[in-house]
């Protein structure tokens, strides 16, 4: 009988991990080995996001099996050494890069080459001296033979270091095997990426001259003045490229897309090296003519032996080196790999592991009964998905504050749609003081009828199931691209249109006043004078007044219109606004101000309560977004009606302050998420304070 992965070992370890080529990731229970006597045990803290990482789990390479756990810039801290460990202690800073095992033996090995041994066990996705399957970094725990360890330096921060297991080692090595590490040299970088901004850092490092080479003009500021490269040549400019020819000692070619050699060729002087490090999927042409011409090399490399590989980080530690990431959760990890297949990365990606890998399930690990029928009766209408509901996958997916939010994803019989998809929402402990759960049922289903949102397909007592949309959820990054900022606005247009049932009132200003009222329940007396709450009557008062002056647009509100609450099809660029918990009749200057504050935030961040009013928007991109707002196919607003929208959504911006304020109080008491409310609301509290002064003068004084 064939053990599970959770058998074969008796370290129980969880990761996430694909279970076949559509390379979606989930939570995955496996097991690591009993470490030995030359064994290295250690929490992961951080691992990065390779091309090969997403190559694997999709099987691009026709070699993948699964359960297949990716994985192979690794880095923690030691947690248990072998008996005869002699190079780490506990509570060591240590990484593992692509390499788990080798021959030890042959040539390659007894020359610190283990990276070209013909025995090489690649960390994830290969087969161990044990015969057990490896399993990468995206997992609680690594277990090590301390010959393919690396010490990680104390002064490199372990997300910056991360990457340099491989994109490091990999652009490392060919520039001192070949030579092409001598002070004053030109070396050419091809690609502006994640492996070209490393060897750029490690050539300026070595004191040598640098161009950076690309097809994209677009790189060449970033490439100057933020990386430091010395030139940038554009590869497809003919006259560009003719004006380099013959200039460079060596070039490091990182790019895997299929492309010409001989420009490159013709950049080098005589005896110059081109090192190939990319993997194109189809054979490149090899201009032999003019390497004999300049007693010229192309040679290719591949990662590093382990000596080296600790040489490139005491080099890295030495000069600062780190790879600029993106540091994101385990549950972002499938975004991840959609952005990193259209290179929507500068430069790597980082998996948090030690803060966001947790051992969690639906409702504490189990599908509830009443959620099952509910996935019965949807799979029903579908017809095509397997039986067995052991095989569905369920993907906590991070960012939302008032439910607990699934992707659960159900394998098909045909092969043709490998998943079907649907989205559970769990509705969050005690959140009804928010709102009333019955309405907010009815405007998603009237949201569904208008086209706007996802179709609702069953409830059960903790919460509902919704259609699936097959888009991707804005990043806190989107929300300042020009481009779709104008869209976001256009839609927002759209959605305060809407002629959704019942009266056309203001909601606010009563619904912080209940509030209001249960925060002064819920909290003690230190509490309540700790936020000013005994003052807040007034204030809501005050602005009540002071802002239902004159003239206002009302109209059907989304009232917490962050990042997560909207997606877009990359395709269509179209976008769809979700989430309705906190909806309703307001003036919409008053959305327009939630939106804008919400741009302070990053709820996928290390600290996702932190706020960081440096990213409040300026006044001009204020201005274009209410010009977006307003403008449409056959009218163009004036600038004295942008002018008025903005002054008066920038006042609404203190009762959006209040209102999640209050928010976050009440949700410290009654909500369970993994969330610092209290401190979130202290922080929306402040700035009200701070605020109100430029915003509404002597105006603004209390009643």
């Amino acid at each position: 009988m064939v053990e599970s992965p959770e058998q074969q070992h008796p370290k129980k370890a969880f990761g996430w991990a694909a279970r076949d080529s559509s390379g979606v990731l989930s939570p995955f229970k496996f097991s690591r080995r009993e470490p030995g006597k030359n064994d290295v045990t250690f929490k992961v803290l951080y691992c990065g996001i390779c091309h090969t990482d997403l190559d694997m789990i999709k099987n691009e390479w026709g070699n993948s099996t699964y359960p297949l756990l990716p994985g192979h810039e690794i880095v923690g801290v030691v947690t248990e050494v072998g008996i005869k460990v002699e190079k780490f202690k506990v509570g060591d800073h240590v990484g593992v890069g692509y390499m788990a095992g080798s021959c030890q033996s042959c040539d390659s090995c007894s020359t610190n080459a283990e990276n070209y041994c013909p025995k090489m066990i690649a960390t994830f996705g290969d087969i161990y001296h044990d015969g057990t399957p490896t399993y990468g970094g995206y997992s609680d725990i690594m277990v090590a033979n301390e010959q393919f360890v690396v010490r990680i330096p104390g002064s490199l921060p372990l997300d910056g270091a991360a990457p340099l297991l491989c994109a490091g080692v990999t652009t490392y090595s060919p520039l001192r095997y070949f030579g092409l590490d001598k002070p004053g040299m030109h070396v050419g970088v091809v690609g502006v990426g994640g492996l070209g901004h490393v060897a750029l850092k490690f050539a300026k490092a070595m004191g040598l001259k640098v161009t950076m080479i690309s097809t994209s003009p677009k790189k060449k500021e970033e490439a100057i003045e933020n990386l430091g490269a010395d030139s940038f040549l554009i590869s497809h400019d003919d006259g560009q490229m003719q004006g380099a020819v013959g200039t460079m000692d060596g070039i490091i070619d990182t790019v895997s897309a299929v492309h010409p050699l001989l420009p490159l060729v013709g950049l080098l002087k005589s005896n110059g090296k081109l090192v190939l490090l990319g993997v194109p999927d189809k054979p490149l042409q090899l201009p032999v003519f003019p390497l004999l011409m300049g007693r010229k090399i192309i040679a290719g490399s591949s990662i590093g032996g382990m000596k080296e590989t600790q040489e490139m980080f005491d080099f890295a530690a030495k000069h600062n080196i780190t790879a600029n990431v993106e540091v994101i959760s385990v549950d972002y990890a499938n975004t991840a790999m959609e952005r990193l297949l259209k290179g929507d990365i500068r430069y790597r990606f980082v998996i948090d592991i030690g803060n966001t890998l947790h051992t969690i399930g639906l409702i504490k690990g189990r599908l509830p009964e009443e959620l099952k029928k509910v996935l019965l009766s949807v799979a029903s209408e579908w017809g095509d998905v397997v039986d067995d509901m052991n095989g569905l996958q369920v993907i906590p997916l991070k960012g939302a504050m008032t439910n607990e939010v699934y992707q659960i994803s159900w394998p098909t019989k045909n092969g043709v749609d490998l998943f079907r998809k649907v989205l559970v929402r769990v509705y969050g402990e005690g959140v009804e003081v928010f709102f009333n759960r019955e309405d907010e049922v009815q405007t998603f289903e009237c949201m569904s009828k208008h086209g706007q949102g996802p179709r609702l397909l069953g409830r059960f007592a903790e919460g509902r199931v919704e259609e699936f949309i097959h888009a991707r959820t804005l990043s806190a990054a989107d929300l300042r691209d020009p481009e779709i900022s104008a869209i976001i606005a256009a839609k927002l247009r759209e959605f305060h249109n809407l002629d959704m049932p019942g009266p056309r009132n203001v909601v606010l200003w009563d619904r912080m006043r209940n509030w209001l009222n249960e925060v002064k329940n819920l909290c003690s007396i230190k509490d309540i004078q700790k936020f000013g709450l005994d003052t807040l009557e007034e204030e809501i008062s005050m602005l009540e007044k002071e802002l239902s002056q004159g003239y206002q647009q009302i109209g059907f509100c989304h009232n917490d219109l962050q990042y997560g609450n909207i997606m877009m099809d990359e395709e269509t660029r179209l976008i769809t606004i979700i989430d309705y918990e906190y909806a309703s009749y307001n003036p919409v200057a008053y959305d327009l101000a939630n939106h804008f504050c919400e741009m302070v935030a990053n709820y996928h961040s290390d600290t996702p309560h932190v706020l960081d009013y440096r990213n409040y928007p300026g006044l001009e991109e204020r201005q274009k977004f209410v010009r977006a707002y307003l403008s449409s196919a056959d009218y163009e607003p004036s600038d004295a009606e942008v002018e008025q929208l903005v002054e008066i959504t920038d006042k609404y911006t203190l009762a959006n302050h209040l209102f999640w304020g209050l928010w976050g109080i009440i949700s410290g008491y009654v909500n369970k998420i993994d969330f610092d409310y209290v401190e979130y609301a202290r922080q929306r509290f402040q700035q009200y304070w701070l605020r109100k002064p430029a915003l509404l003068g002597s105006s603004g004084d209390s009643l």
